[in-house]
């Protein structure tokens, strides 16, 4: 997972953006302790600007979600998970159609064309 945007609301000297990032990631991965949530959807409470950002991350292809503090949103965040290389994977050595290259075809569904094997 990567974080790509983060839109905040508050002043940089209350919250960085490097902690509103560290404060998704740490959600993501469970070790984050403290007072904001975060919540991979919009609640119904936000308003027009946060709704905007929100259209803005989803129409560029990223994943949102949003850090609240008391029950407000206080930043939007645009993130975009990544398969791991071999996720989905469960034996390409056991797969017929597969040259070690054309195993990206579990991954991402096709075979990019710098990855194809050499026809005879």
């Amino acid at each position: 997972m990567t974080v790509l945007d983060v839109f905040s609301w508050l002043p940089a000297k209350e919250i960085s953006i490097e902690e509103l990032e560290q404060i998704f990631i740490g959600h993501l991965n469970g070790t984050y302790k403290g007072e904001y949530k975060v919540l991979l959807e919009v609640p119904d409470n936000a308003d027009k600007n946060i709704l905007n950002s929100r259209a803005a991350l989803i129409g560029e292809g990223k994943d949102v979600a949003c850090i609240l503090k008391g029950g407000n949103v206080i930043a939007v965040v645009g993130y975009k998970e990544y398969a791991r290389w071999n996720e989905g994977v469960s034996d390409v050595m056991g797969c017929p159609c597969c040259h070690p290259y054309t195993a990206l075809h579990h991954i991402w569904g096709t075979v990019p064309d710098w990855a194809q094997p050499a026809r005879r």
